[in-house]
């Protein structure tokens, strides 16, 4: 009796609770002013359903408008568990969810139309309890969420 109620319970489990994954949702695009000229910021969720905390975790991102071209950065873009890339890294513990805001793109947000996500290099990805034989990269998903923008 007992193995059948646990069978029933495994099987009625979502996948995703057995998931091992770092997923970065996309949630907006927030243009801004900057000197005359205008910066575009996206905003983006990172839940955190990997084998243990997360401490740290950089990608390089490059965004293309919709004619093909590249957009230009300030300083340069990432996304990762920092706020604006100053004052340290925020820990995300397992099974839960941070709202951060990547660098900023030179131009209107609304002529951004596609991103490329850049390698993870296993050294700007920091994740308590990770097996060795596991790649950062691996585990990591991203989404457009509500931007609707392209994921290269």
């Amino acid at each position: 009796m007992l193995r059948t109620a646990l069978l029933t319970l495994i099987l009625m489990t979502p996948a995703t609770a057995f998931a091992n994954e770092v997923l970065i949702e996309l949630t907006g695009k927030v243009e801004r002013e900057y000197y005359g000229g205008k910066l575009c910021d996206l905003e983006f969720n990172l839940t955190n359903n990997s084998f243990g905390t997360l401490y740290r975790i950089y990608i390089n991102v490059d965004g293309w408008d919709d004619r093909g071209e590249k957009f230009d950065e300030l300083l340069s873009f990432s996304m990762d568990n920092s706020h604006g890339g100053w004052g340290g890294k925020t820990p995300v513990a397992k099974g839960t969810t941070q709202s951060f805001k990547g660098g900023s793109f030179k131009g209107s947000c609304k002529w951004l139309d596609k991103i490329k996500i850049g390698k993870l290099d296993n050294d700007d990805c920091n994740i308590r309890m990770m097996p060795e034989e596991v790649n950062c990269s691996d585990i990591l998903k991203v989404l457009p969420g509500s931007t609707g923008l392209k994921i290269d």
